[in-house]
């Protein structure tokens, strides 16, 4: 791997990590830190202070999560630096740590990063977004973490931990309404049934209205086409059949909305003091119409966007966009500890993930093609964990994983009254279906060893053995003059094998008791798969299947406390270079004889990608009354090399619109941004007269600039010259345009969001009360851009500002 000197950051993080903490390092040398001081973390499959993890991460506890009002895993990326987690659908959610992250975009494509529910996967996309109820704390770690957690963690992991039921009678009750008729109710009940046998429950009920308009009116589309002939534009030819949708979509109820229901209840058994076992389930359901973009260009990506009154908050679509997910899960597990320190775990897990999925893919009200998803992910794992003692200077832990998944899918591209236009008929198009079978099996050791009170070693090592099997079938008989392939009879049927070896060391050193350095190389890998989407017959014959990509990388880092404990400092530098780097594109094949634009789905093992950065969080507690939160990241994520991985938009002597590919060397990976922070501020006054406390807490998050395309572009040409485009003329209903134009397009520029909760609480239980508000400034720049399937531009929204109250019980 090439580590890159010529960058400042690493010099930089090296003389913070050596001199910097010194002086006040020493203040608080020899001191323990005090109980709120310390957090205590399960990264390494043991609990440790968050000092002495030679791991890049962040805690989000408990009551950080009540007191910014994070309500869902998707909020967190505000606070952790070079993270993002994508608004768009639940169905396309994705994770971005250090500019690396992708969406498990069909089932046999995985992610890049892995969440965790008190140790067990969870599973592809559509289960990412979880609600945070009842959690004690949430742990990022960012960076490969391919020992400890095995595949498809080479950009990071996220831990959701639970509050686990205890021998007290206590539980809260959570109401509140807000703007766009927000509504919400969480309650949390943790109830001894006897010495020895607690349970809880803990639910959760949020319903929003959407803040996305479907402008789509019926009678609004020309029944007469223009077209040219002889060069001599026509108009008034009567069309060949209806454009418009027979069933018109509701348009009463706006887009991007909420309704989310969830719950996790819990039983545990303190069998005896050696003996605890943990019975668990929890299970999601939401059902909305999701946007995944609004355009800024007509359907065949030729014209600006411009018909009606369209902003960041309108569409006009003729398919009402739908998502629902349906999510549960069971885990046991049963932790028993030996007379002679060492320790067994055992983590049992039973997931099942459910999402239907539906979007107008022309993103316009012409009834061309929309889209049917659904698929399904069923998955059972065990982990067997040996834990040593931890007095001893030889720590470990050995773990054997097993993991089994069935994954299947429909999906359909169905032709609407308008298909004709692409010779598709009404209700046909492509359609596929199919399964992937995944089995996993891995055996890992982690753990370090105390030279002296100063120096320890750290190290790992994971093998990793997976099978995939697959049986897929696509029918493009009816796809017209899209062009979609057909699997042969009996379909697509492989088999695939992959086996790595995760290895990582690190080198600690403990300079006090409350400050630690570490110097650590790690690794990791992706699983490969196969490309099962709406592909090329020349995709076909060349293949869907790609390969493995894997990572190594080297980070440096620094936690220590400060000021007699009362300021926490965590640094990483971090240096990463991924082979065989897994891309996933919309490739355009150019226009077929009559007009329609050919695009191939492709994912392919294509390049080679460089990260590095450099990430800074500090917490400090001024006074008991006053404490500052805060968070930097610099980011620089390249392709290092990406043979015809872009494109290069140039105008050809007559005038017309061409794209040269080229290597995408040297180009920003999409979503990310080089700079991201965070500042918190959070106040309390004490009311005495009325025994209660008034709370202020203040987040001022900022991303800087980012690329959303691999292309890097700011603009992008848009040519005015698809024969559709003249003919049924959706930008003005006028005449086409013929000139070439320019939109705004594959940059976001940056943004800084200001978030508040101010509240009256008890001293001691009883009834609190907030007022809320996220995004206070209403910044309006989007989130995201890309092109889809026709070759529309498309944006993807920003949550507009949203307020409310909050009133919150707790008794015992």
């Amino acid at each position: 791997m090439k580590l890159n000197n010529k960058k400042l950051l690493l010099p930089l993080a090296i003389s913070m990590a050596i001199y910097g903490p010194t002086s006040l390092a020493e203040e608080s040398e020899g001191e323990d830190a005090s109980d709120d001081n310390v957090v205590i973390v399960t990264a390494q499959k043991r609990s440790e202070r968050l000092t002495e993890v030679p791991i890049a991460m962040s805690v989000f506890a408990e009551d950080k999560i009540d007191q910014t009002g994070v309500q869902e895993l998707r909020e967190l990326g505000d606070f952790i630096p070079n993270m993002v987690i994508t608004q768009g659908t639940d169905f396309n959610s994705r994770i971005i740590v250090r500019g690396v992250g992708a969406p498990s975009r069909n089932i046999g494509f995985d992610s890049r990063v892995g969440v965790y529910l008190d140790g067990v996967y969870l599973g592809q996309s559509p289960s990412v977004n979880q609600d945070l109820v009842d959690l004690q704390q949430v742990e990022v770690l960012r960076g490969p973490q391919g020992t400890l957690f095995g595949k498809n963690t080479v950009a990071g992991a996220v831990s959701l931990v639970s509050k686990k039921p205890d021998e007290f009678f206590e539980g809260r009750v959570t109401v509140g309404w807000g703007n766009y008729n927000a509504r919400e109710m969480k309650a949390n009940l943790n109830l001894p049934l006897s010495d020895n046998i607690f349970a809880k429950i803990a639910v959760s009920d949020r319903v929003r209205d959407g803040y996305v308009k479907n402008v789509y009116t019926e009678g609004q589309l020309p029944t007469t086409l223009n077209t040219v002939v002889g060069g001599v534009p026509v108009f008034g030819i009567a069309l060949p059949g209806p454009i418009e949708t027979s069933t018109p979509p509701d348009t009463s109820n706006d887009s991007n909305n909420q309704d989310t229901q969830s719950y996790r209840v819990q039983f545990r058994v303190a069998a005896s003091e050696d003996l605890d076992i943990n019975l668990a389930f929890d299970g999601l359901e939401s059902a909305r119409s999701s946007v995944l973009g609004i355009p800024i260009t007509s359907t065949f990506g030729d014209t600006p966007f411009s018909f009606g009154d369209n902003t960041n908050f309108e569409i006009n679509e003729s398919f009402k966009n739908r998502e629902t997910r349906n999510i549960d899960g069971v885990s046991l597990n049963v932790e028993y500890d030996f007379d002679n320190g060492y320790a067994f775990r055992s983590i049992t897990g039973l997931r099942r993930t459910e999402i239907v999925y539906g979007n107008d893919t022309d993103y316009s009200p012409v009834d061309y093609l929309y889209l049917f998803y659904k698929d399904n992910y069923d998955q059972d794992s065990q982990e067997f964990q040996l834990i040593s003692p931890d007095d001893s200077d030889f720590k470990f832990v050995v773990g054997l994983y097993l993991y089994e998944q069935t994954a299947d899918t429909i999906r359909n591209a169905i032709g609407g009254n308008a298909g004709y236009f692409f010779g598709v008929p009404v209700g046909g198009g492509a359609f596929n279906d199919g399964r992937v079978d995944t089995s996993s099996t891995a055996l890992y050791v982690s753990g370090s060893y105390d030279f002296n009170e100063t120096w320890s070693l750290g190290f790992g090592a994971r093998w990793s053995d997976e099978d995939k099997d697959v049986q897929w079938f696509l029918d493009g008989t009816r796809s017209g003059s899209f062009g979609i392939g057909n699997t042969p009879a009996g379909g697509l049927v492989d088999s695939r094998n992959d086996t790595n070896f995760s290895p990582t060391v690190s080198l600690n050193y403990a300079h006090s008791l409350d400050t630690n350095m570490y110097v650590k190389y790690s690794t990791g890998f992706k699983s490969g798969g196969y490309n099962l989407d709406f592909v090329t017959q020349a995709d076909l014959t060349a293949g869907l299947e790609f390969d493995k990509e894997t990572v190594d990388s080297v980070e440096l880092g620094l936690k220590t406390a400060l000021l007699d404990n009362r300021m926490t400092l965590n640094i990483a530098y971090f240096d990463s270079a991924y082979e065989d780097y897994q891309v996933n594109q919309f490739f355009d094949l150019g226009l077929a004889a009559d007009g329609t634009p050919l695009t191939s789905i492709r994912i392919e093992n294509a390049a080679e990608v460089d990260t590095s950065g450099l990430e800074l969080e500090m917490n400090y507690r001024m006074t008991d009354a006053l404490t500052l939160t805060g968070s930097l990241g610099f980011l620089d994520a390249t392709f290092a090399s990406f043979p015809n991985g872009a494109s290069r938009e140039v105008i050809t002597a007559g005038g017309t619109l061409a794209r040269v590919p080229e290597d995408a060397a040297g180009k920003k990976l999409p979503n990310a941004a080089e700079f991201t922070s965070a500042l918190g501020i959070e106040y309390y006054s004490d009311i005495s007269d009325w025994e209660m406390d008034l709370m202020f807490r203040l987040d001022i998050v900022h991303t800087g600039d980012y690329f959303t395309t691999i292309n890097n572009v700011k603009e992008r040409i848009v040519p005015g010259t698809h024969p559709l485009t003249f003919a049924l003329d959706l930008a003005n209903f006028q005449g086409a345009a013929t000139t070439l134009d320019t939109v705004p397009y594959g940059h976001i520029d940056a943004t800084t969001m200001v978030n508040a909760r101010i509240g009256l609480l008890p001293q001691n239980n009883g009834l609190e009360v907030y007022l809320w508000g996220r995004n206070l400034t209403d910044e309006d720049e989007p989130v995201d851009s890309f092109r889809e399937f026709f070759g529309t531009l498309v944006n993807t929204p920003r949550t507009p500002m949203t307020w409310g109250v909050e009133f919150i019980y707790s008794f015992e």
